[in-house]
């Protein structure tokens, strides 16, 4: 399952000042994405999102070539 503490976000806005999140390409999270977005505070270099463009599960299951293409493809926008 996909899961990010309250306690986890605040670490990472603490430290960083943008974030790309990269959940699992499945339904938790999906889910977890969307409600991790609702819990984040303003950044200042804003939040993206990782933009699958195959059927991979999560990050560990991709090449490297697919995760570099998919680094330049990251949006601003959760779709």
């Amino acid at each position: 399952g996909a899961n990010v503490s309250s306690r986890q976000i605040q670490i990472l806005c603490d430290r960083f000042d943008s974030l790309v999140i990269a959940m699992d390409n499945d339904a938790a999270g999906k889910l977890e994405t969307r409600r991790i977005t609702k819990s984040l505070p303003s950044l200042r270099r804003g939040v993206r999102y990782w933009v699958y463009d195959d059927d991979s599960k999560d990050l560990g299951d991709m090449r490297d070539d697919v995760i570099i293409r998919g680094l330049n493809n990251v949006s601003a926008v959760y779709v």
